[in-house]
This record gives C-alpha cells, sequence and structure tokens, in this order.
C-alpha cells in the first residue's frame, strides 16, 4: 500500500491549495460578477461542502446500519448514498462554474445551454485558456 503523503503549504495548513488561490481573488481580477456568478471560491466552497457533509452523513448512517441492522435503515443508507452521488454531480457542474468565472467577458452561455459545452467551445477557440493565462499573469 502506498504511503499518504500530506504537503503543509504556508499559510494553509492541510487546506488543498486551490482553496488558497480561489481565496485569493479579488474582485476585479476576474468577470464572475458578469456571468452573474458568485465567487468563485464561494462557488468551489459550498459544492466541497456539501459532499463532505453527506460523505459524514453516510459514514453516521453505515455505522448505525451495522450495528442495528433493519430495513428501514437500508432504505435511509441507499438515500444518504444517493444524496452523496447527487452532490458529486453538483459539484462537477460546480467546476465549471468556477472556470467560467474566471474567463474573460464573452457572450454568455444561452439559458439552457450546457455550461461545459459553452466552455467546450470557448476552448477551441482558444478564448478561454488565452483569457485565463492572461489574468492570472496580469
Amino acid at each position: 500500500m502506498e504511503d499518504l503523503t500530506l504537503n503543509i503549504k504556508e499559510n494553509l495548513g492541510l487546506i488543498p491549495e486551490v482553496i488558497g488561490f480561489l481565496a485569493n481573488i479579488k474582485d476585479f481580477e476576474y468577470s464572475y460578477k458578469y456571468y452573474n456568478l458568485r465567487h468563485p471560491g464561494g462557488i468551489f466552497n459550498l459544492a466541497t461542502n456539501y459532499v463532505v457533509n453527506d460523505f459524514i452523513e453516510l459514514l453516521k448512517e453505515l455505522e448505525e446500519h451495522q450495528n442495528n441492522y433493519d430495513k428501514d435503515r437500508k432504505i435511509k443508507l441507499e438515500k444518504k448514498f444517493r444524496d452523496l452521488i447527487n452532490d458529486f454531480f453538483k459539484f462537477y457542474e460546480s467546476c465549471f462554474e468556477v472556470i467560467q468565472g474566471c474567463c474573460k467577458q464573452h457572450i454568455p452561455p444561452k439559458k439552457r445551454e450546457v455550461l461545459w459545452k459553452w466552455l467546450e467551445k470557448k476552448m477551441i477557440m482558444g478564448q478561454v485558456k488565452n483569457s485565463i493565462t492572461k489574468q492570472k499573469t496580469i
């Protein structure tokens, strides 16, 4: 089994490095407000929080299920698992919102347009990659 290595970054402790980056985004640095999105750090934090809380709830239910098995408990366990999977999908979608919020201002996606497809179109045209790189270096 591979050993787990935790790198402690200066001023971050055990927090993933991406959180430090997103937390330091200033209001004027990116165009998330143009797209009517929350702050990219807030989007990431909220989505991560839902996944972690659902995972904790699933673990608690699993422990209770192992100690006191009954058919009703099995249904609760399945619901907790569905909640966790659902929030993983929301987390996945939220990552695209974070990316969108870090883009330059482009024509926003259409009302029913899938966000990853909009980003993919912009990426193919080189707009997203170039705008993120240029804004980061400013």
